[in-house]
């Protein structure tokens, strides 16, 4: 047989098997119940992934129009959706050894039944956490990228419009005043920095819990549809909307007497006392927004405070969850909207706009999956029969 022609049929034949091998592993992907939950994922969180994306594509047409720069993978926020998935690989290393020790042999058969006897490694559990997991990073940084924009799309002009409607609020006095007797003592401003601080891992502990919580998929989703919105209609069309820098930067951005330059004095003092980190992230934020740089975690909005308002819609899922842990989140929630005051980062008004607005985006989106029409409309949650999705 000559060369060629050899070398043709090898190469018939090798591609002949290959074929057969990608059906055959096509047809056991289709007969595996792991396959059949990823497609019940994904028409689970089909209007929740509809959302992101057309978020992500809205922030990047708007980017682009304005010839600002954006990361749709930011290493940071890469990194912290890692650790959920470490997290996991964690537990099932502490599954084998338990086994180990229960059994003094580990097998197959036994460590999958101790791991879904914990709920842990089932084809739904994998399923459903696999499909929102990614989108975590992703979505946070094209916010990111958005938030360091707004003053672009609409400069900072709510600024005294909001200070003069939180001094009418409280009776002609500004809030932070009215708190100063109470909290301007160095011990007590650090321990509100140090709560504000713990903010930002507290949110994504606590959305990965949610995501990763799939016993009640209702409130699940409720969750995670509250969050997504929140960040869209308060943290980017609000804040577009009443773009305002907050108390920490009105003298730079109004060029007006600033009414808190004492507040800002004071803080000053009680970091020589103690580190009070909210400083060095404001001077942080204004170095980039000076240079124009997209930063990690950059970009300045006051209205409506996200802290609040996400600390508010963890409260409320925490009372869905447990009493303790609702009563315990909505300390917290109250916490920091003093902590927004007091170290400068927000408007009192901030704080009762996020409140209010989480409020009704909780309701309204409940209304939607636990009402009595959820299972006409049928717009986020596909109900599963029971015990479909195990192996």
């Amino acid at each position: 047989m000559p060369e060629v022609a050899r070398r043709r049929a090898v190469t018939a034949f090798v591609a002949s098997d290959m074929t057969d091998v990608a059906l055959d592993f096509a047809r056991t992907l289709r007969k595996s119940q792991l396959l059949a939950c990823f497609r019940s994922s994904l028409a689970h969180h089909r209007w929740l992934l509809a959302a992101v994306v057309a978020y992500i594509l809205a922030t990047l047409a708007i980017l682009e129009y304005l010839e600002r720069p954006y990361q749709l993978f930011n290493r940071l926020y890469v990194l912290s959706a890692l650790i959920p998935v470490i997290c996991w690989a964690v537990f099932l290393l502490g599954a084998v050894v338990r086994t180990y020790l229960a059994d003094g042999i580990i097998t197959r058969q036994r460590l999958m039944d101790r791991l879904k006897e914990n709920g842990f490694f089932c084809s739904r559990q994998v399923a459903y956490v696999a499909v929102p997991l990614p989108i975590v990073p992703t979505f946070s940084s094209a916010f990111s990228s958005f938030k360091s924009s707004i003053s672009e799309i609409h400069p900072f002009s709510f600024d005294v419009a909001l200070h003069k409607l939180d001094r009418w609020l409280h009776f002609g006095v500004d809030p932070w005043q009215l708190l100063h007797p109470i909290l301007a003592f160095p011990t007590v401003t650090a321990f509100f920095n140090l709560l504000y601080n713990l903010w930002l891992p507290g949110v994504y502990v606590f959305l990965f819990v949610m995501i990763f919580r799939t016993s009640d998929l209702a409130l699940r989703m409720r969750y995670l549809a509250s969050f997504i919105a929140l960040w869209v209609l308060a943290g980017s069309l609000m804040a577009v909307g009443m773009s305002s820098a907050g108390p920490c930067f009105f003298g730079a951005v109004t060029g007006l007497p600033d009414p808190y330059g004492s507040l800002l004095e004071y803080l000053e003092v009680a970091d020589k006392a103690i580190p009070i980190w909210a400083l060095d992230t404001q001077r942080y934020l204004w170095e980039a927004y000076s240079a124009d740089r997209l930063a990690a975690g950059g970009g300045i909005s006051a209205m409506p405070s996200m802290h609040v308002a996400i600390a508010s819609l963890q409260a409320f899922a925490g009372w869905k969850l447990d009493r303790r842990l609702g009563a315990a989140l909505t300390l917290y929630a109250f916490m920091i909207l003093l902590g927004s005051v007091h170290l400068a980062w927000h408007y009192a008004v901030d704080a009762y706009v996020a409140m209010a607005v989480a409020a009704i985006v909780w309701v309204a989106i409940g209304r939607i999956i636990e009402g009595p029409s959820v299972d006409r409309v049928c717009v986020f949650i596909r109900r599963p029969k029971a015990n479909r999705f195990y192996d």
